[in-house]
């Protein structure tokens, strides 16, 4: 059986940019750690300056913090 991706691919501006996207998605993406994913590494694949990567990097930062301090409440009715 072949893996599916989950619904952020369609979500996030992965096969095409941010910009192309329908206004209500482009609203979602920004909800979506792959948008800033995507503006990184495309950033990065440009050759951009570290000044234009620095905001999307720092926000996927954000949701790394804030997904480390979320699970371990989420999970907390697993302990015994």
């Amino acid at each position: 059986m072949a893996a599916r991706p989950g619904p952020a691919p369609f979500f996030g501006p992965i096969y095409s940019p941010l910009e192309a996207l329908p206004a209500p998605l482009q609203v979602t993406a920004r909800l979506w750690p792959t948008t800033y994913a995507a503006e990184a590494l495309r950033g990065a694949v440009r050759g951009e300056p570290w000044d234009h990567i620095r905001p999307p990097v720092a926000v996927l930062a954000g949701f790394v913090v804030l997904s480390l301090a979320l699970i371990p409440r989420r999970l907390a009715w697993r302990a015994p």
